[in-house]
Parts: structure tokens; C-alpha cells; sequence
């Protein structure tokens, strides 16, 4: 990627509301030449190691999260300095090399906590732009973020928070999960915690095309305000530069509230790239594609011809009908609210109950004491549904036991069930000469004591 080009653009704020920023950033211009200044609205040419952009967002109060966040970028700048050429021998190699970056931040933060700073912890991503792609790394929920006017706004990113795994397991919505009063629960982090150890996640390479904007941000940013705000204010701003458009990120945060730091930092690529060809092409595209009707309606053609579109529609129809139909059949499941969810937060477990009558009032339990959570989604439900923690045994579903030769089955009461018994015949008495029955002398009823 020789060719490339890129104008970089960084700012922090305090906020509004808190008196310190705990906030921290970094940007490697040059990761050939750390040493290489960068300005502001200056085009550079992306180096033959590349340029690295990173965002650290403190926690644990005044002095624990500004300290926290401090060494992170301190040990990210020391290893890039200190790069070693086996580390670009593939992708599995710098992504390694990424998260053992993330990983000796955590330990050199274990090995600072004194009494002053105890408890303190920071989120970390970052961005490696090198040889046509982004490689991003990320711990806890400060965010990257992937923009293109021809393309939209993406994650590349995902929260390693309570509010995300109940998003991944269709709990609730990504709008839901903004408003909720637990969107600052994390589960991952880097910390002083000699319990937790910091678990990094890569996302795949981003390819980088003409006109992308890798951008990092806090949840100062994306917890004030939602992706459907920052991409419009991208796609309002992003002509006057990258620089323009990180400070009218920055003052959108602000505008909406400003309750905690904010740091944006980006970078806008120029290179050779058709971004329609590449990013469009993915599995996952930016943004989904308008629908024929919308097509048509701006005079665009559709792509797929219209037996292909009675298809769809006849199979949606048949798909709309069976679904339907289940409803009804099992509406008696419905109202059943009392399954429960286990989110697992590394050795520590969060109850995620649904909401009942009795239940409206019960808050859940704030983890940050344990922010370290283990894998994705998928490992945590394997093991979520192992059992339940404490007092509150797992739902166990019931089983038709074998039967030994010889037994009955038992009955939905649990009562025994008998052997069936063959219908008592009518009792047989003596006639007299003219046929009729002689009932015998009553027996003496009285009972002995």
C-alpha cells in the first residue's frame, strides 16, 4: 500500500459534567519511524510499517483511571517502537503480537496499584493501519468504527459489556441497550485486579479503500449519542476533512450531554481502491441494500429478475403462514416469563432473569469488581446453560425413565398406577320356589373393642 495517503485528526474533552479526563490517546504516524511528528489536516504517507491509532479510557476514579489509562498507551508505545520483523510475517502474527500488547498493559498496570490508585482499570482499542488493511484490537467497550460516504457507518468493534451479550442473544435491541442504566457494565478490561487478566478480541482486517475513515472513540462518544447520530453527522462534515469532523464529533457528545470524557480519534485514507467493490462484496455489507421497490422508484433496475422476485415473495408468504400457524399452535408457551439466562463474566456469573410480578423491583448485581469476561457470545451460552449458580437450582427437564421388566409407568399425578383390573361380576343369589332371589341375614356390623 505504498500509494496510500491519510490525513489524521485526535481530540479529547473533559465533558460536561466530570472534573477530570481520564481519557487517553495515541497516534504512531509513522511505525517505521516512531519518532515521525504528525499535524493535524497534513497528509502523510503511510510508512512501510505502517500507522497506529489508540484510545484508553480510564476507570476508577479520581487519579486510579487517568493512571490506568497512562500506562496502557505508555507500554502500546514502548512494544511498537520496539517492533520486531517477525511480527509481520502474517496476519496470525500481528494479531498475536496485538493482543500480547494488550496483555502486558494489563500486567503492567497489576504491577503499578499501590493505595493511591487501587481499583483502577481502563478499556483499550486500537487500530494498526499496514499494507492495505486495519487490524484491530480491543478490550472492554471503547469502540472502532469504519465509515465510507459511499458505504455507511460499521462496528468493526463489538462492546465487551452485559448490554451487548443480551443484544447477541436477542434479549433486547441495540436501542434498548443504549438506554439501558447498565450500559456501563463491562465485562472485559484492563485493571488492577489480581483476579481478572485482560482478554482481548481481534476483528478480521479491514481492507482499506479510497474515502475510509478508520475512527476510535470512548463511550464518552457512543454512549451519548447513537450510530445513527455519528453517521450523519460523518456524512454532514466529512467534506470540510477529518480534523473538522472529530471535533464536531466531539461537540456533538457535548450537545448531548457530555456526562463523561470524550476522545475521537481518525484517520481518512486516499489510495486506488473502489470501496463499492471491496466492502460490498463482503459477506457482512456496510449497509444493506435498498430494497427493488426503492430501486425502481429512483429509476435504478433491479438486479434480479421478476420470476426470482415472485419466488422470494410466494416463499415469504409460505415462510409468514408456517410461522403463524406455530404461534397459534403453541400460544400456550407464550406467557411462560420465568426462564433464566446466565451471563458469564470470567469466574464470576451474572443472573439475567426475565421480568416477573415479583421480580419488577430487583436490580442486577453491578460486576465491575470482576470486568473480565471469557469469549464470544456463543461460548458463554454453551456454558451459561451448564447450570445456575447459588441458590437457584437449574430447570430440569423431565425425562420418561426407563422401565425395568416387570413395572408400571407412573401417572401424570405420580400416584401408582394398577395393574387393570377386570370388570367384578354380578353378585349370584339363591331363589326360592317361585324364582325370586333370597338376600342373606345381614352380619352383625358391630365391632369388637
Amino acid at each position: 500500500m505504498s500509494n496510500a495517503k491519510l490525513i489524521i485528526g485526535a481530540k479529547t474533552d473533559v465533558g460536561n459534567v466530570r472534573k477530570n479526563n481520564e481519557d487517553n490517546f495515541t497516534v504512531i504516524a509513522d511505525v517505521s519511524n516512531p519518532e515521525t511528528t504528525w499535524g493535524e489536516s497534513n497528509q502523510i504517507d503511510l510508512g512501510e510499517h505502517g500507522s497506529l491509532l489508540v484510545v484508553a479510557d480510564g476507570m476508577g476514579g479520581m487519579n486510579a483511571g487517568e493512571v490506568a489509562a497512562a500506562i496502557a498507551i505508555e507500554v502500546v508505545e514502548e512494544l511498537f517502537r520496539n517492533l520486531r520483523p517477525e511480527v509481520l510475517r502474517s496476519t496470525a502474527t500481528i494479531q498475536n503480537f496485538m493482543s500480547s500488547v494488550v496483555v502486558e498493559a494489563d500486567k503492567r498496570i497489576k504491577s503499578s496499584s499501590n493505595t493511591e490508585n487501587r481499583g483502577m482499570g481502563t478499556t483499550l482499542v486500537m487500530a494498526w493501519l499496514y499494507n492495505g488493511f486495519a487490524y484491530v484490537c480491543w478490550c472492554g467497550d471503547s469502540r472502532a468504527y469504519l465509515f465510507n460516504t459511499a458505504i455507511g457507518l460499521r462496528r468493526i468493534s463489538k462492546d465487551h459489556s452485559l448490554v451487548q451479550t443480551l443484544v447477541d442473544n436477542h434479549k433486547i435491541t441495540d436501542d434498548e441497550a443504549f438506554d439501558s442504566p447498565q450500559s456501563n457494565i463491562i465485562t472485559r478490561c484492563l485493571s488492577d485486579s489480581p483476579q481478572n487478566s485482560a482478554k482481548p478480541e481481534n476483528a478480521e482486517p479491514v481492507e482499506l479503500c479510497n474515502g475510509d475513515v478508520i475512527m476510535l472513540c470512548s463511550d464518552g462518544l457512543c454512549g451519548m449519542i447513537r450510530d445513527r447520530d455519528i453517521v450523519q453527522v460523518m456524512r454532514n462534515v466529512i467534506g470540510e476533512g477529518v480534523v473538522k469532523t472529530v471535533d464536531e464529533l466531539v461537540s456533538a457528545a457535548k450537545r448531548a450531554g457530555g456526562k463523561d470524557n470524550v476522545t475521537v480519534v481518525a484517520a481518512s485514507i486516499t489510495n486506488d481502491k473502489d470501496p463499492m467493490k471491496v466492502h460490498a462484496a463482503k459477506e457482512e455489507p456496510l449497509q444493506r441494500e435498498p430494497s427493488a421497490n426503492a430501486q425502481m422508484l429512483r429509476g435504478g433496475k433491479s438486479s434480479k429478475p421478476a420470476w426470482m422476485w415472485a419466488l422470494i415473495g410466494a416463499l415469504a408468504m409460505a415462510v409468514i403462514g408456517l410461522v403463524i400457524w406455530l404461534v397459534v399452535k403453541g400460544g400456550g408457551d407464550a406467557g411462560d416469563t420465568n426462564s433464566q439466562d446466565s451471563v458469564i463474566v470470567d469466574t464470576a456469573r451474572i443472573e439475567v432473569e426475565q421480568p416477573t410480578t415479583q421480580q419488577s423491583g430487583q436490580e442486577v448485581a453491578n460486576p465491575a469488581a470482576t470486568p473480565a469476561a471469557q469469549g464470544s457470545a456463543s461460548t458463554d451460552n454453551t456454558q451459561g446453560q451448564q447450570g445456575n449458580r447459588g441458590n437457584n437450582p437449574p430447570q430440569i427437564p423431565s425425562v420418561k425413565p426407563e422401565l425395568k421388566p416387570g413395572e408400571v409407568p407412573a401417572r401424570s399425578d405420580n400416584k401408582p398406577q394398577s395393574e387393570p383390573q377386570q370388570p367384578t361380576p354380578a353378585p349370584q343369589f339363591p331363589t326360592d320356589s317361585t324364582g325370586k332371589p333370597t338376600m342373606p341375614a345381614p352380619a352383625n356390623t358391630q365391632q369388637e373393642h
